[in-house]
């Protein structure tokens, strides 16, 4: 009963204690990476239903889910193809309020924002036809000028 400890039990305990903490770091940390998947997947889903909403020709409705999930979720990897899908709906040739210059902001944005994003290639390539579009207009006013000019 007088015995004096050897201290070995101290050791226990402190051993004891630090797995347990070891053990709930761990779990603090799987459940971030969780949340940050559960989040990229919302986003995801998203743009995917934007991407749907633009193939069925509702482009306002394509347009505000990739603005609605850049907006929420703006850190998220998904953002380059939310831009991209942007850039496509203000440039696409069915949409009644087909808009070059905000297509071309959208392509230019990405390449700012995202780099090295796999749409990357593809929206110098969009920014390219798009100011060649816009350089055609041009064009085509100074002739329709010219020739009112001439009639004159």
């Amino acid at each position: 009963m007088g015995r004096k400890q050897s201290g070995q039990g101290k050791y226990f305990y402190i051993c004891a204690a630090c797995l347990i903490f070891a053990v709930l770091c761990s779990c603090v940390s799987f459940r971030g990476t969780l949340d940050e998947k559960i989040i990229k997947d919302k986003a995801l889903s998203m743009v995917r239903d934007g991407v749907q909403l633009l193939e069925q020709g509702d482009y306002e409705a394509a347009a505000d889910e990739n603005i609605r999930a850049l907006k929420m979720y703006p850190n998220v990897p998904v953002g380059d193809e939310a831009l991209f899908n942007m850039g496509l709906i203000h440039a696409h040739y069915k949409n009644p309020r087909i808009d070059f210059r905000k297509a071309r902001s959208f392509f230019e944005r990405l390449l700012r924002d995202y780099p090295d994003s796999r749409f990357a290639e593809q929206s110098r390539i969009w920014i390219n036809v798009l100011l060649a579009i816009e350089k055609s207009k041009e064009v085509d006013i100074r002739i329709q000028e010219m020739k009112r000019d001439l009639m004159r």
